[in-house]
Formats: structure tokens, C-alpha cells, sequence
């Protein structure tokens, strides 16, 4: 018998029990691999590829609304300050908002001008109230003073603390008053805020003196010290500067009516 020295591939098994391939038919299959390997990571970079671009899409999108969100607020806001096409302007004023259309204005918090003229009268009448009572102060400290007696300096001084602090409190309320620069009785509560400063100045001074004068149990013997405050705040004609003042500034006060 001829013994072949070639090896018949498709004949022999292998150790598993399957047919073994010949070279030929293992060169094809590899072949067909390769290309299927090679499609399947073109397919999955052509995914990726598809995946990351519509993400960034998104992301454009989401952007472009952000900044058209900003864009339409800053607009709305611009439009709500001013509007001078419209002739509508909105503008703040201390803790209230004022709306002035074509320069006939329009209060949208605040005092009327039937209640800043009711308001300011009143106050005017108390004013003047303030003054005679001050200068009813100013003549119980110049006659007591100086006197021994700590129970009566101390019951006029009293009278004065208690008076300082009504027109304190006076003061400050009138000057939180809602009023708006164009109310035809605005100049006027200016002026009587300056008023009220001036009787405060004016009680002040002597409630200033009065506790000097009740440091002291022989007052008599202290006068410069105590009148010092006084002498202090004299102006140049002698009389005390917020007097003065107050009586030049008071008369001349116009409420005017609505």
C-alpha cells in the first residue's frame, strides 16, 4: 500500500468530535470575520457619533432657551421701568412706586390730597400747641433752676422730659409722611418738618439744663454750669437760634387746600 505523506484536513477530527476546516475554508472564514468585525465597530462609531451630536443639540437647545428666558425678563423689566414712548414712566420714591403719566401723576401708595392737607393742618395746630407749651417750660426753668428744693426742680423737670418726648415722636411722624414731591403741599410739610426740629431743639436744651440742675442739691452755686447748654445755643441777637428760627419759619407755613 502507498503511504501519503499529506495530511487530508477534512478527514481528520478533532479532539472535540467536530470536522476539522481545510486550510482554504479557514482563509475564507477568517476573511468574513474580519469584514464583520470590522462593520459591526463602524456601526458603533457611526452610533456614537449620532448619540453625541444629539446631545449637543439638546444642550444648543436648552441653552438658546435660557438665554432667550434672560432676554425676555431684562425686556419685560426695561418695559416695566420705562416706557417713554407710551409717556409712562415708573420710578421708585423711598418704599413706594410712582407712576407719572404724560406729566399728570399718579400716586400708587400713598397719602391723597385730601389727606396730606388734613394731616398737615393737624399738625400745624399742634405745632403751635408745642410752642406755647415749650415756652411755658422754659419759664418754670427759669424760675426754678436754682432753688434748693430737689422735689420741685425735679417735678418741672418732669414736665419738660415728658414734652421732649411727645414732640419727638411728633417729629418723627410727621416726617414719615407719604408725600410726594409734586402734591401742592409739599414745600409746605418741609417746612413744618423743620418747625417740629426746632421745638425739639428748643425742649431739648432745657431738658439738657435740668440735669445739671438735679446733679446738684445746692444748685445756686452751680449757675454757669447749668445755663451752660443754654448759653450754648444762643445766636447772635441773644435769644436761643431754634426760637428764632421757629418764629421766623412758622408764620410763613402755607397749607393749601385741594
Amino acid at each position: 500500500m502507498e503511504i501519503k505523506d499529506t495530511v487530508e484536513y477534512e478527514s481528520l477530527p478533532y479532539q472535540d468530535g467536530t470536522a476539522a476546516v481545510g486550510p482554504t475554508v479557514d482563509k475564507e472564514r477568517n476573511l468574513w470575520i474580519a469584514l464583520g468585525i470590522a462593520a459591526g465597530v463602524l456601526a458603533i462609531v457611526l452610533v456614537a457619533s449620532l448619540l453625541v451630536g444629539a446631545a449637543s443639540a439638546l444642550s444648543g437647545d436648552d441653552q438658546a432657551d435660557k438665554i432667550a428666558t434672560e432676554e425676555t425678563a431684562t425686556v419685560e423689566t426695561e418695559s416695566t421701568s420705562s416706557d417713554s414712548d407710551s409717556g409712562v414712566i415708573v420710578y421708585n420714591e423711598g418704599s413706594k412706586n410712582v407712576v407719572a403719566i404724560s406729566n399728570k401723576s399718579v400716586e400708587a401708595y400713598g397719602l391723597s390730597e385730601q389727606e396730606v392737607y388734613e394731616a398737615l393742618s393737624a399738625y400745624y395746630q399742634q405745632a403751635a400747641s408745642f410752642d406755647r407749651q415749650v415756652a411755658s417750660c422754659a419759664s418754670n426753668f427759669n424760675d426754678n433752676y436754682a432753688v434748693s428744693c430737689w422735689n420741685v426742680r425735679n417735678g418741672k423737670a418732669q414736665v419738660a422730659y415728658a414734652l421732649r418726648n411727645t414732640i419727638a415722636s411728633a417729629d418723627s411722624s410727621l416726617e414719615g409722611l407719604s408725600i410726594d414731591f409734586w402734591s401742592s403741599n409739599y414745600e409746605a410739610w418741609q417746612q413744618l418738618c423743620e418747625a417740629y426740629d426746632c421745638l425739639y431743639m428748643r425742649i431739648n436744651v432745657i431738658c439738657k439744663a435740668w440735669d445739671i440742675s438735679l446733679s446738684y442739691s445746692e444748685p445756686g452755686n452751680h449757675v454757669d454750669e447749668i445755663i451752660a447748654p443754654i448759653v450754648a445755643q444762643r445766636g447772635a441777637n441773644g435769644n436761643d437760634q431754634y426760637y428764632t428760627r421757629f418764629k421766623q419759619l412758622f408764620p410763613t407755613i402755607k397749607i393749601v387746600e385741594p
